[in-house]
């Protein structure tokens, strides 16, 4: 084996594996989603990892080769290499993974079919979202930390979900986000299946119970939630209403929304099976053009009529929260001689990549940070350079 010896002018880098080979062993998953954990070799020069896209406790690490150095090394101290390195540390590499919180309604009419009759627990809108959700958690429960706040919460004795008398009570049922929780989160939405009309639509105080949740954990993570509801907000005035055509709450569910952006929290609205109900539909979109995160075009959130179109809305969802950033634990050395490679191509810094907060990540964007979640990007590659010295 032929071992190079570096000299003090040539530059360490820093490859970002992603699937360059074809199974989990060369650290790409076997799904062939870039995105998920698992897989080994994630590491570009000795360090454990776990993802091929420096997913959950993956480590990747850069250094400033000093004379004498071979490409290589492990672990990361943070310690400076000492003379001759430019004062290059080691860092820690890691993609940030998104925290969303499902704010998923319960109320007595999502036993209801899509064309508004008694459903039989079979065909009907409880269960049709389910599933959809199941799957989606499934496939992204290892990098995205999916949480759920349900609403109603009401428990009448006796009746399990029924929410008699008091069907506005949104008290508990939340789960914290967090990674590879599919299974817990699943078996907490077939537990809160609801019964045919029982429970009203108090949307505001579920999606101010998310946020407290989410401002709660303090993760450090961008926060997210994923409002899914199938009618007009109530319970506006009365914690027993549940008929009252006048106790609708578009504005106090839209001021939820408000003031959650303003506490850096961006919001989903997905409506199910709401098309055939003009009121629910404006209130929806209004609280998506509130909530940060409306899509594009004429109807601004996302409305779905089966369990095909959620799951499609969903991931959509979940494939848009994923950020193109990448943690280096502190900033580099020389933070104007970097340079960003995708596929051997040289990005172009505020076009293409920019650096986050402080200059401790680096944020891909546009079309390339479209490549890197789709997978058709096989590779990316920081380089790390010194002052004076061009970067080839």
């Amino acid at each position: 084996m032929k071992v190079s010896v570096f000299q003090p002018s040539q530059l360490a880098r820093l490859a970002l594996l992603l699937g360059v080979a074809c199974g989990p062993e060369q650290g790409r998953p076997a799904s062939g989603d870039i995105f998920s954990s698992g897989g080994k070799g994630a590491n570009a020069g000795g360090g454990n990892g776990s993802g091929s896209f420096g997913g959950s406790g993956g480590s990747y690490f850069a250094e400033m080769l000093k004379p004498g150095n071979t490409a290589g090394g492990s672990g990361n101290s943070g310690e400076p290499l000492g003379e001759g390195s430019c004062g290059q540390k080691k860092f820690d590499l890691r993609r940030v993974e998104p925290d969303i919180m499902i704010v998923l309604d319960r109320s007595g009419s999502m036993r209801r079919t899509a064309a508004g009759s008694p459903g039989d627990g079979v065909n009907d809108k409880w269960t049709a979202t389910a599933s959809a959700l199941s799957e989606v958690l499934t496939q992204t429960g290892g990098n995205i930390n999916w949480g759920l706040q349900i609403f109603p919460t009401c428990i009448a004795t006796g009746q399990g979900y029924e929410c008699a008398p008091t069907p506005c009570t949104v008290s508990g049922g939340s789960q914290p986000p967090a990674l590879n929780r599919a299974g817990t989160l699943n078996a907490a939405i077939a537990a809160a299946a609801p019964i045919l009309d029982k429970g009203a639509t108090p949307t505001r105080a579920g999606i101010e119970a998310a946020v407290a949740t989410l401002t709660k954990e303090k993760s450090g993570r961008k926060g997210f939630l994923l409002v899914a509801t199938d009618g007009m907000p109530t319970c506006r005035t009365s914690p027993a209403s549940l008929t009252d055509p006048g106790d609708t709450d578009s504005d106090g569910s839209v001021a939820a929304v408000t003031a959650a952006v303003a506490a850096g929290i961006e919001v989903f609205v997905v409506g199910i099976a709401t098309a055939d109900n003009a009121s629910s539909a404006q209130t929806l979109e209004r609280m998506a053009e509130a909530g940060g995160r409306a899509q594009m075009g004429a109807t601004k959130h996302y409305p779905v009529a089966n369990r095909t179109q959620l799951v499609a809305a969903l991931s959509s969802i979940a494939s848009e929260v994923r950020e193109c950033t990448f943690n280096l634990g502190t900033p580099p050395p020389s933070p104007t001689d970097v340079a960003v490679n995708i596929d051997g191509m040289r990005l172009q810094r505020v076009t293409d990549w920019e650096y986050g907060s402080g200059n401790t990540s680096v944020v891909v964007g546009g079309s390339w940070c479209s490549k890197l979640k789709a997978g058709t990007a096989s590779a990316a590659e920081i380089i790390f350079g010194c002052p004076g010295v061009p970067i080839l």
